[in-house]
């Protein structure tokens, strides 16, 4: 019997070491087939009212092809936020990007071209400065659309996510006077009927 059992259990080691050798490299060609999509962020800043801060786009997860180029489209709420600038980022994308603001729409349009851009992690290609002109508790989203990006070998980047930012506007919201709006209508209607009841009939005798 004790034969028998070190015999199961030396032949369940065996499977255990074959299934190993045959599934882990299996599985590592498939996660190096399979890399993390290309994504590109807008980040996130918290603002008082009129306050004005700088807001990072990041393009995350660059492929092995590289990343030498980008066109995007960042939309906001024009009540809430003010683009001021648009600025570089972090080399080689460190030269002034092409950018178009147009508050008046709430758009930005930015892009960029380098010689040969890095090959793998994140980077940050290009910064918003933004100014607050909402009111506390307000805000908006910084949303993104990708026009292209663009690899070492002038190719297009496919697929590739993207993720919007927001401006939050810290502080309170301003105090509603609709109670006393309510509570004046009113008395303004019982004044006028007061008046209107003490005021003498023409023709009537003083």
């Amino acid at each position: 019997m004790q034969l028998r059992d070190d015999r199961l259990r030396s032949a369940l080691r065996m499977v255990v070491l074959v299934l190993v050798a045959v599934v882990l490299p299996l599985w590592q060609a498939a996660a190096n087939d399979d890399p993390a999509t290309p994504t590109v962020q807008v980040g996130d800043i918290r603002l008082d009212s009129r306050q004005s801060g700088q807001v990072e786009i990041t393009v995350r997860n660059i492929p092995p092809t590289g990343l030498s180029g980008y066109s995007l489209t960042v939309s906001f709420d024009r009540n809430m936020v003010k683009v001021v600038s648009a600025s570089s980022g972090d080399a080689p994308f460190d030269g002034p990007p092409i950018a178009n603001i147009d508050n008046d729409k709430g758009v930005v349009l930015l892009a960029a071209v380098v010689a040969s851009g890095p090959t793998s992690g994140s980077l940050v290609v290009a910064r918003l400065a933004v100014t607050a002109v909402g009111r506390g508790g307000g805000g908006s989203q910084l949303t993104l659309n990708i026009n292209e990006l663009i690899d070492n070998n002038l190719n297009e980047i496919t697929p590739r996510d993207m993720f919007v930012g927001q401006v939050t506007i810290t502080g309170q919201p301003p105090r509603s006077w609709t109670w006393a709006l309510w509570l004046l209508v009113p008395l303004l209607l019982a004044a006028a009927a007061w008046a209107l009841g003490r005021k003498p009939a023409k023709g009537k005798d003083q």
